[in-house]
């Protein structure tokens, strides 16, 4: 067997938790007038942000705040990767698992 274990000696937050925490974190700084930098590193942790983020800005509904968000992948390789996940996303395969 063969397992990835990055990270794996600590423990980490739920879903939710982190999500509210990146809510939280962006809400402080749309309000301040600041900047957010979120360093990921890895394909798929990018994907799985900005699937968070879109998620957030959804429940936001019409909150001008969040309408005003400017979200900036820079990266080209992980702007590749999430073109992929957007052009698999009508097919069901960009769908989160429970692990």
């Amino acid at each position: 067997m063969v397992l990835e274990s990055t990270y794996g000696d600590r423990l980490h937050e739920g879903r939710s938790e982190r999500a509210t925490l990146l809510k939280c974190a962006i809400e402080q700084a749309l309000e301040n007038k600041g900047t957010v930098i979120i360093p990921a590193f890895s394909i798929g942790r990018t994907q799985e942000l900005l699937y968070e983020l879109e998620g957030i800005i959804h429940r936001a509904g019409s909150d001008a705040l969040w309408q005003s968000l400017e979200i900036i992948v820079d990266s080209p390789l992980a702007s590749r990767f999430t073109r992929v996940y957007r052009e698999l996303k009508p097919f069901g395969m960009t769908k989160r698992r429970n692990a």
